[in-house]
């Protein structure tokens, strides 16, 4: 198994969730795939005749553990791999191959030390899909993300990716946090909109305990918005002033509706 990394945008990620993250990613994924597919051609065109396949990121196998069974990173508190360099930023796909390559081994970058004082993506997550304990899933000790409740976001928000860009480790890297941490035991950017804040369906939040859920919030606002599009112009009977009052209150009704209609 080999594994195959790639870094998406720093600054496309540090908008999320938006459009550019999402698409960030997408580049990220496809540029991975060539870069895999040609890693397989030459493992393919020595004299021994060696095998090997590209696994892209929406294929069959499980990857995370490889991941870290080669030495590129730890498993952090949000359910993904951090790399030293990007945190979760970093795209990840694997070329399965009969090729006898030497193997890596698990690495100890002091991430799990950071992630377990930091959990700033614990308290950050729109719809509070993290869990702020870890535990043993599918072969690797991992906060078990809830699907029901991430899964939405991620259809309905440019892919979320909330956790990632508050990840202090993708933001400044592995280096300058552990500095920090080592030095005053505080963990580099937490509490600091630099870090933390984002804007989430037009509202913005900015750094600290979420009071209230980004989800909920925008989900009460489209409900909001679907009960008001659905009021039918009252009849026109007349000219009466409580007929002039009815028709005034749908119009009202009416523009609230427009304004907080669904995003596309």
């Amino acid at each position: 198994m080999v594994v195959v990394g790639l870094d998406q945008s720093w600054a496309a990620t540090n908008t999320a969730p938006s459009i550019a993250s999402e698409k960030s990613a997408f580049v990220a994924y496809a540029e991975l795939t060539d870069k895999a597919t040609k890693l397989a051609e030459w493992i393919q065109a020595q004299a021994q005749g060696y095998q090997a396949r590209v696994h892209d990121f929406q294929g069959e196998l499980i990857v995370l553990h490889y991941v870290v069974a080669a030495g590129l990173g730890q498993m952090g508190i949000n359910g993904q791999v951090l790399t030293p360099g990007a945190g979760s930023r970093c795209r990840i796909t694997t070329i399965t191959t009969d090729a006898p390559f030497a193997s890596d081994e698990p690495r100890d970058f002091g991430v799990t030390a950071i992630c377990d004082e930091c959990k700033i993506c614990v308290r950050r997550c729109p719809s509070g899909a993290i869990p702020a304990r870890r535990s043993e899933y599918r072969g690797s000790e991992k906060a078990k993300l809830n699907r029901a409740r991430c899964a939405p976001v991620v259809a309905q928000t440019h892919g979320c990716a909330v956790c990632m860009k508050v990840c202090p480790i993708q933001r400044y890297g592995l280096g300058p946090v552990l500095d920090e941490f080592r030095a005053s035991g505080r963990i580099l950017g937490k509490d600091t909109d630099e870090l933390e804040a984002y804007d989430f369906h037009g509202v913005h939040y900015p750094a600290g305990e979420l009071r209230v859920s980004p989800m909920s919030s925008w989900r009460r606002r489209a409900s909001c918005s679907t009960r008001r599009a659905r009021i039918r112009c009252p009849a026109r009977t007349g000219s009466s002033a409580s007929g002039a009052r009815r028709l005034l209150r749908w119009r009202a009704a009416a523009a609230c509706a427009h304004s907080l209609s669904l995003p596309a």
